[in-house]
């Protein structure tokens, strides 16, 4: 019965997903690992939404390049600054989401890995959201 089950579960499987196989700096397979954990998210799960992501972005590319709206939606600093802003908040949301799982750490757990990922974590969203602002 095992057998026969873990049969249909291999078709299945290579019948919807495709294995991708990466090599990768081991210092960035590490902290990619961390971070998942730290979301509590599987490596699978954050590298699909990333691959998805990265498609669109391309796929808007294209589209605006073969529209010839190549940077029209980026022409004017007021609209830079518009878009800028709005990274800007998307981050801030990130940051608090960060902050707030590490205020939920037992203290017993201050010291962990989960616990000093998520203080890296935000140290540096806080970086990155101060050299935005300064940037404009």
């Amino acid at each position: 019965m095992g057998t026969t089950n873990n049969k249909s579960k291999t078709q299945w499987n290579a019948k919807r997903y495709t294995q991708v196989k990466v090599s990768i700096n081991p210092d960035v397979a590490a902290a990619f690992k961390a971070a998942c954990e730290c979301k509590g998210v599987s490596m699978a799960k954050a590298l699909t939404v990333l691959m998805s992501e990265y498609s669109d972005l391309v796929k808007l590319r294209e589209q605006a390049t073969k529209n010839g709206n190549k940077g029209e939606r980026f022409d004017t600093r007021r609209k830079r600054r518009k878009e800028l802003d709005d990274v800007l908040d998307v981050l801030e949301m990130i940051k608090e989401g960060e902050e707030e799982y590490r205020s939920n750490i037992p203290e017993n757990l201050q010291n962990s890995i989960r616990y000093e990922a998520a203080e890296h974590c935000i140290d540096t969203l806080d970086n990155a959201i101060n050299d935005l602002r300064d940037a404009y």
